[in-house]
Order: structure tokens, then sequence, then C-alpha cells
């Protein structure tokens, strides 16, 4: 109704006028930015120019209401934070190689540039501006927070369209021959993309709550637990098995850190409770049907279950929760690209059209047919630029998860949120290595925001240690006279 720009102006509008309020009711100024930069899976994946999606908008918004908050940036002296933004720089110029390398004109060039430059560029902005809001404490709160009512929204939301359900608002219809356990929907989040994605949301916002309800008494702790067990009720009905496991991993791993048995079960009641109650009316037993779809005077006539060879090139039944995962498939593929290109791969975005090139080369695999890019964050960054660009991938990626390790060992007496932030940033990066994370910005910017506001605390300046909890007063020692 409005055009691409119409949209832009009001999205602006809307975040910049959010953001001023938020930082003046907390009385912060960084407040408000930081909870648009949380806020970028609240608006829908839609294009609107080159490279330029809808989610983009708040984040940049928030940045830009970011930098006058932030005290003046020094280079770290930390070899962590070092190695992490030197292989961030390198897998940028593999970016832009493989653009110049690979694009067939001047056209595809600008686009692609732009978006091989300035999207990791935005996410090393992010971080660092996050980092650099002071004080620590109140920063880590506030991201903390934002992300737990960020999952509870999205949950309740979610929870609600497809108990009704509406098709397109949080949730899409079951795909031809896929089977949900007698459910027609899976959960996408109002970001609209793959329910891969919004499920790796929850598994950010699922550990943060859980962080919340820990540290909280009284009935903040027990509405702490009510949304934790919102969302993990949506993110099973997103069908995502990594991102269902991981959800549940770091939660009990969270959980048994802190001996907390009473709220695992607590938490676990209300998941079941209200995946029992949504489930009970989105998903009536009477309306499986013996083929693996569903019935219903409103759904189509269910296909009988067969099962194709897989050199016929058809469609097969895929169970979300039996089928064989074509995981393996699609690394061959990839790590068969990097191979083939390993200077400056196939370029950025063209590893399916490359594929569908020579199918009996990438298509036709050992473990199967290859049919959709990486789903590997490493893997996707050597197909598309090269063997250095996966490199660098890969040493990045091991950086943020040292980083959240030093939040957890050794064991120190920090609030519960740093422990959640860890587990959060290390099952995030597990769910990279299987799907593409980055590719989408609402993802790669919450993960930028939960490192740049928590990992912080684990790569102190070289030659200091972190911090093992409060330091208890000890006896003043004089001053030794001189000489």
């Amino acid at each position: 109704m409005v055009g691409p720009a119409g949209l832009a102006i009001i999205i602006v509008s809307l975040g910049a006028g959010v953001g001023l309020l938020v930082s003046r009711a907390l009385h912060w100024r960084a407040a408000g930015p930081i909870v648009l930069l949380v806020s970028a899976p609240l608006i829908p994946n839609v294009d609107l120019v080159g490279p330029l999606s809808a989610d983009d908008i708040l984040p940049i918004v928030g940045l830009a209401l970011l930098v006058p908050a932030i005290s003046r940036p020094r280079l770290t002296r930390s070899r962590l934070a070092q190695v992490a933004l030197l292989s961030l720089a390198v897998a940028t110029l593999a970016r832009i190689a493989s653009t110049f390398a690979n694009a067939p004109d001047l056209e595809n060039v600008s686009a692609t540039f732009a978006v091989a430059t300035l999207r990791p560029a935005f996410l090393a902005a992010a971080a660092i501006g996050v980092a650099l809001v002071r004080p620590p404490e109140r920063r880590g709160q506030l991201v903390a927070k934002s992300l737990a009512m960020l999952g509870a929204f999205e949950a309740s939301l979610s929870l609600v369209m497809y108990a009704i359900p509406i098709s397109g608002l949080t949730n899409r219809p079951a795909r031809l021959f896929e089977t949900l356990a007698g459910c027609d929907h899976r959960v996408t989040g109002t970001l609209g993309l793959s329910p891969n994605h919004i499920g790796a949301i929850f598994v950010l916002t699922i550990p943060m709550t859980v962080g919340l309800a820990i540290d909280a008494e009284g009935r903040r702790k027990w509405a702490w637990v009510a949304a934790a067990a919102l969302q993990g009720a949506a993110v099973v009905l997103t069908f995502t098995r990594s991102s269902i496991g991981l959800a549940l991993v770091a939660s009990l791993v969270l959980l048994a850190y802190h001996g907390r048995a009473r709220l695992l079960a607590m938490l676990a009641a209300g998941t079941f409770a209200v995946l029992f109650t949504v489930t009970s009316v989105a998903c009536p037993p009477s309306t499986v049907s013996p083929g693996g779809g569903t019935g219903g005077p409103s759904a189509p006539t269910p296909m009988p279950v067969e099962t194709l060879e897989p050199d016929t090139g058809g469609p097969t039944i895929v169970d979300r929760f039996t089928d064989p995962s074509d995981r393996a498939a699609l690394w061959y593929t990839a790590a068969r690209m990097t191979l083939d290109y390993p200077i400056a791969g196939v370029g950025i975005g063209r590893m399916i059209e490359v594929m569908r090139s020579d199918p009996d080369r990438y298509v036709d695999t050992p473990f199967g047919k290859s049919t959709s890019s990486a789903h590997n964050t490493i893997l996707l960054a050597g197909a598309e630029t090269g063997a250095v660009g996966a490199v660098s991938m890969a040493v990045l990626n091991a950086m943020i998860a040292i980083a959240a390790l030093r939040l957890l060992w050794p064991r120190s007496r920090r609030p519960a949120i740093h422990t959640a932030a860890a587990l959060a940033m290390i099952a995030f990066l597990a769910q990279g290595m299987l799907n593409n994370l980055f590719t989408v910005p609402a993802t790669g910017t919450l993960l930028a925001v939960v490192a740049g506001a928590f990992a912080a605390f684990a790569i102190p300046p070289r030659g200091e240690r972190p911090p093992e909890g409060p330091v208890a007063p000890g006896p003043t020692v004089p001053p030794s006279p001189p000489g």
C-alpha cells in the first residue's frame, strides 16, 4: 500500500520514537537503542531495496541512536577479541574477493558488494557498540530482559495464532508430503521466514528467560518461568529438531549448573501444560489420517504414504521427527564446491544456482539428493567465498565459543544470566552448523548483541584474569618503607 520507501519511513519513525521513549522511561540513553537492536525479529523479512529488508531497519535505527550513548572506543588489548576481529576482517575480504570474481556484470557487483561488506560490518558494529555501553551490569540485565520479553511475545502470539489457526501470521501450513505429528502448521514467528530461524531465536531467548527466573525472587520468578514455558511450547511447534534439542539441553544444563531442581520441575510442567492445551485445540486426534497427513472438512485429501527411490527425483514423505536428515548431503555438496572453487568460491548467494548447473556433481551425493544450500555457517562460507572464508569463519565461531566457555569456567559467583548467555551463544553456534543463521539479518543481530553484552565479561585486557566473583575485603597491608 505504501511501497518500499513508505514502509521504511514508517518503521524508522516508529523505531526512533519508541527508542527515545524507552530511553526516557528508563532514564538511560542507551536503553532505547539496545531494545531496538533486540527487536529486529518483530518486523517481517520483506525485501525493500537491493539487499535491504524490512527487518534491517530497527537495528540500523538502534545502532544510529546508540553511537552518541557509548563511551569513546579504544583499541582492545584482549588477544581473544583481537583474533575475533581479525577473522571477521579476513572473512569480509574473502567476501569482497568472491564478489568481484563471480559477479557477471557491474550491476550485480554493486548489489553483492553491499551484502558482502555491510552485513559483517553492521554485526561487528552492533557487538562493539553494545560492549562499550556502561555500566556493564545494567547492560547485561537490559539485554537479558529484552530477549526474554521478545521470546515471550513471539511465543504468545504464535501460540494464539496456531490455535485459531491463521496461516501466514506467525505460522505456515505444513507443506506437501510433510507430516507434523497430526498438526497442520509450523510456527514461524513475526519474522515470517523458515521455522529454523524463529527456532534459533528461541534458542537464544529461552536460556536468557530461564536465567532471569533463577536470579529473580517471588512473583517475578514465576512470571519468568511462565514466559519460558510459553517459549518452550512454541519452539516445539516449530518442528525444528535442532532448535528443540538445543533449547532443551541449554535449559537443562543451566538449571543443573545452578542446582534448581524445583524450577526445572515447574518449567517442565508449565511447558507440557501449554503444549497440551494448544495442540488439543489445533491438532485434535480425530484429524490425523493413516497417510500421515491431516483430515477434517477443510483439509486436502491426504496423499498415500510411499517412499520413492532417491534416483527418481520425486518427493518423499517427510516426518519432522523420524525422517533421516539431509544435512550430510548438503554438507557434502558444500565441501565439494569449496574444493572445486578454493580461491574465491562460487559467489555469495549462488550456491543453489551452481548446484543446478551441474546436478551430477553437486545434487546427487553418496548421502542422497542435495536440494538446498549448505545449512552450515562454515561450509556455506567455504562454498561461497572459498577456503579462506571458511577458515576465517571457523576461527570467528571458535573465538565466540571460547568467550562463552570462559563465562562457565572457572565457576564463579556471577549472576545466572551470565551462564545463560554463555549457553545461549554456544547453542546458537551449534545450530549454525545445521542452518544458515547469518544469512538472515535478525538472527545474526541477536547473536551480536548477546556477544557484545556478555562476552566482554570474559575477555578482559591481556595480562588480567576474569573476575571470579566478589572479593572479600582483607587486612590492609602497609606500604614498605623506601629502600
